[in-house]
């Protein structure tokens, strides 16, 4: 199965994308679907080696004062999905959470064109 971008994402357990707040909402509520169902992921930390420096999060790094800047992960950390998590449940989630966050903004952009024409009539009322 080839994943959609998202759902690769997601599976890369990416949270939050800089330039597209909208796919940062999605990404989240996928990872909320997935919680919810009583899938957790985990965070395996590079550890720090002859040639770098490794994660600031690493476990080698606890008492050593690194972690002045906390939020930083290493690009060679990766995410970990229990064996039985399938692409599909990646798919699904991403698919479900982009339909919601669609459907959300349709219901909103109806809401506020009901306003407007709300608005004109009485204008012209008046």
């Amino acid at each position: 199965m080839t994943l959609s971008s998202g759902a690769a994402g997601l599976k890369r357990g990416y949270t939050f994308d800089p330039e597209d707040s909208r796919h940062t909402r999605r990404l989240q509520a996928a990872h909320e679907t997935l919680r919810e169902m009583g899938v957790r992921s985990r965070v395996e930390h590079d550890a720090p080696g002859p040639r770098n420096e490794g994660c600031r999060l690493h476990p080698d790094y606890a008492g050593t004062g690194m972690l002045r800047n906390p939020g930083y992960c290493s690009d060679r950390c990766r995410t970990v999905w229990p064996e039985w998590v399938t692409d599909e449940m990646f798919e699904l989630a991403w698919r479900a959470a982009d339909a919601t966050a669609t459907l959300r903004g349709q219901v909103n952009n109806a809401k506020a064109a009901a306003e407007r024409r709300r608005a004109a009539a009485a204008n012209e009322v008046k």
